[in-house]
């Protein structure tokens, strides 16, 4: 920025301040926008907003003068909605427009209607195709069975399919992430559904494959105490827990330290580049009570055991499950 003669910057402060127009500020200083700006922010003016022009129109409907920002009041004709509505009840096209020009809108309408079905409001005997679009649906009965089709032809193409194979390795982990928080969100609001899960019903099915019987060899949601446990087996005074990976911070998948409830989540541990980032609340909490849970049953005598959902889902690891419950089960005895 070149050099202003003294005492050029406190005059040029002055007639900003004095509410002198831009242009004659720029051509008395000899200066350019850039530099006026500079040299309002080093002596700290602060920069004038031009006051919004007022206008005035008359009603087209009560001849009454309203007044208004030119932005806001430009192109409005009515001072008032109920004057808008009122203008317009009872009226034609040709009230609006003119014989002429009312002529040519309707035979316009009429062209395009021939192409475009939804035009065809025009004619008299059809009915309009958003016709009770403002009742109860947003689209018509006609427009919500295409919907309802096109959204069965996407879920019979995703069906069998890992998020893999729908979405790539990079849009999987986006729309895993997006169901997790919609999961954790209902949760906070208390309205997930936290007994009888899906690795649950799995291990229960396996259970009963297994030659087990429900109410007799085992018991499915077991109340104890102030505590639900996910399976009991009373006549062994044993006690089995079916635990989340996500809820339960499973260390497989999600590797922490106990202690701090500090994950790792990059890098490697001890290094400069070890990354790590708090459990989250819901997570701590899980981990908090199920440390509760051990030692209740423990304190009354009962055995506490759990396994990972991520082992239940799979067969291979469900078979080994089955086996150590039942060789748990003959030590018991």
């Amino acid at each position: 920025m070149r050099k202003l003669k003294q005492g050029v910057e406190q005059q040029i402060v002055e007639l900003y301040r004095r509410d002198i127009g831009m242009q004659e500020i720029l051509k008395q200083g000899n200066i350019g926008n850039t530099t006026l700006y500079r040299i309002l922010l080093r002596n700290k003016v602060k920069k004038r907003t031009p006051s919004p022009k007022i206008i005035s129109k008359t009603c087209f409907q009560c001849d009454q003068l309203f007044n208004g920002k030119e932005s806001m009041v430009r192109f409005r004709k009515f001072c008032s909605k109920s004057c808008a509505d009122s203008f317009k009840t009872g009226k034609t096209l040709r009230d609006f427009f003119g014989e002429e020009k009312a002529k040519n809108v309707t035979e316009t309408a009429r062209k395009r209607a021939k192409t475009n079905p939804n035009l065809k409001k025009f004619e008299k005997g059809v009915i309009p195709w958003n016709k009770g679009w403002g009742k109860g649906s947003y689209f018509s009965p006609k427009a919500t069975e295409n919907i309802r089709k096109g959204q069965l032809k996407v879920a019979e193409w995703r069906r069998g399919k890992t998020p893999e194979e729908v979405y790539g390795v990079e849009g999987a982990k986006i729309w895993r992430q997006k169901q997790r928080e919609k999961m954790i969100r209902t949760y906070e609001e208390g309205k997930i559904k936290q007994a009888n899960t899906k690795p649950e019903r799995i291990l229960k099915e396996a259970l009963i494959n297994a030659g087990l019987k429900e109410g007799e060899d085992f018991i499915h949601q077991f109340t104890f105490g102030n505590y639900v446990y996910d399976f009991a087996f009373p006549k062994y005074r044993e006690l089995l827990e079916v635990h989340g990976d996500w809820w339960h911070a499973n260390p497989a998948k999600y590797p922490h330290d106990p202690k701090t409830k500090m994950q790792w989540i990059d890098g490697t541990l001890g290094a400069s580049d070890f990354k790590e980032k708090s459990l989250h609340l819901i997570q701590i909490k899980n981990i908090e009570r199920d440390k509760k849970k051990w030692v209740f049953a423990l304190e009354n005598g009962w055995k506490c055991g759990f396994v990972w959902e991520s082992d239940v889902c799979n067969t291979h690891n469900l078979k080994g499950i089955i086996n150590g419950v039942k060789r748990t089960l003959q030590k018991t005895q």
